[in-house]
């Protein structure tokens, strides 16, 4: 006692509780880190993993893992750590839920972002065999339809334990996989041409293919609140991007001379990138930390997606089909990926006339006053396989804005006018995430408006 009593005396860090019987850490973060440290060195793993899901251990767990990559002895044991958090022989077997093995995942995921993955590369750990089991883990995670349907009845209030993962842990799940790099869409342009190689001649949501398919056939659009008049189209067939384009896409763009090259940049679009000295979109730099890279790219203007997608027709011209390009759809052309199921029938969501949640769709999300990750509402996947067609970001479309709705399926190559928008943005209220959702912009663009790309008939 004399040792302890010399040692708060001296240092504050112990506190004296039931009239000096008792001694506490003055600070919790302190205990945190003993006891992490004593269950890391000393403790078995079993009964590390024992504690893994108890809200109480987490931050201990991580400042243990941050004492062990300190000493010499302690790669092998964040190897062992990492190595059983990720493995799926457990959920494969039928002995752990496919829900605790998710979070097992994302903890894996988040120790060694903490570390540092370059750290523990130089510290003779098997992390390329972990980053690989993680990705595919964290995608199969955001793929899981069932997982998905099941976090909706959860959120209805259906107790179950294990819980499945709502949005905010999904979430969580998709800004990891961004920093160990996100498979699901294509980046480099050997990707882009494996994606566009073999077109899949299939409408549907099944598959994992970045262009979703779009029969030719006759369609009815705009004219939502029932007006009399109904306008209808005849659509080619086309293909639409399954995401938003993302900020790793975009970066690529820039990468490849994009603000740099005027081939790729229209009348307008050259004028306006020469008078706002232009080399990158607005807000670049928020979007460009790692845990944002598979965000929709935003603060685009129309012009900046327009030479975009005449940068990606250049690249892949051998691939495309015959008199087809890459570029922003007609407003008739994202009212149909959006709307049409497969029975040919117009729904008011994207997922039918089912209620929006946070399941489906992002909306209400004002806390970071950004969009979140590509493909965290499953649920919200279009009858054809896109996600995100409402809520999230603004889309630019080719078509320019009239009171009327005028042409609809108007294609301008160029312009200095308002063009259409549409599905609505994260910040707005369940009411105005639906494929009716309408709005204007001027090409020089905002701040809530990315993209979505199309394969489809020249305009």
């Amino acid at each position: 006692m004399p040792c302890i009593a010399y040692i708060d005396q001296c240092s504050g860090l112990l506190q004296p509780e039931d009239d000096g019987r008792v001694y506490a850490f003055a600070h919790l973060t302190l205990q945190e880190q003993s006891a992490g440290r004593h269950l890391l060195f000393y403790e078995s793993l079993d009964q590390l993993m024992s504690l893994r899901r108890d809200d109480r251990w987490r931050e201990p767990i991580f400042l243990g893992v941050g004492c062990l990559t300190k000493v010499g002895l302690g790669s092998a044991k964040i190897d062992q750590l990492l190595t059983t958090l990720v493995d799926s022989d457990g959920y494969e077997a039928g002995e752990m839920h496919s829900y605790d093995w998710y979070r097992d995942l994302i903890l894996a995921a988040e120790l060694g972002a903490d570390c540092d993955w370059g750290l523990l590369h130089g510290k003779q750990i098997k992390v390329d065999r972990i980053q690989r089991r993680l990705r595919a883990g964290l995608v199969n995670l955001l793929e899981d339809r069932a997982h998905a349907q099941a976090a909706l009845e959860h959120y209805n209030g259906r107790l179950m334990d294990p819980a499945p993962l709502l949005v905010r842990e999904r979430q969580k799940a998709a800004e990891l996989l961004a920093g160990l790099g996100d498979p699901r869409y294509p980046v480099s342009m050997e990707q882009w041409q494996q994606a566009t190689r073999q077109l899949s001649p299939q409408f549907g949501r099944e598959g994992a293919h970045y262009w979703r398919f779009i029969p030719a056939g006759h369609y009815q659009v705009s004219n939502w609140d029932e007006k009399p008049d109904v306008t209808t189209v005849d659509l080619q067939r086309y293909w639409v991007g399954r995401f938003m384009v993302t900020v790793d896409q975009y970066q690529a763009f820039i990468e490849a001379g994009g603000y740099t090259n005027d081939d790729w940049w229209t009348k307008y679009g050259l004028r306006w990138k020469k008078e706002e000295k232009r080399t990158e979109p607005r807000w670049w730099n928020r979007q460009t930390e790692q845990e944002y890279r598979n965000q929709p790219v935003y603060g685009v203007s129309w012009y900046e997606a327009v030479a975009y997608c005449q940068w990606l027709t250049e690249q892949l011209d051998i691939l495309l089909l015959r008199g087809y390009e890459i570029r922003l759809a007609s407003e008739a052309e994202w009212e149909v990926a959006a709307a049409y199921n497969s029975q040919g029938q117009r729904q008011t969501s994207p997922w039918g006339e089912h209620p929006t949640t946070p399941e489906h769709a992002v909306y209400d999300w004002n806390e970071e006053n950004r969009p979140l990750s590509i493909g965290v509402g499953l649920l919200g996947e279009a009858a054809c396989g896109a996600l995100d067609s409402v809520g999230n970001l603004w889309e630019w479309t080719a078509t320019p804005y009239e009171k009327n709705g005028g042409d609809v399926q108007q294609v301008l190559a160029d312009s200095d006018d308002p063009m259409v928008l549409r599905g609505g943005a994260y910040y707005q209220n369940r009411t105005k995430i639906l494929c009716a959702a309408r709005d204007r912009l001027l090409p020089k663009g905002g701040y809530d408006q990315g993209f979505r790309c199309i394969l489809a008939p020249r305009s």
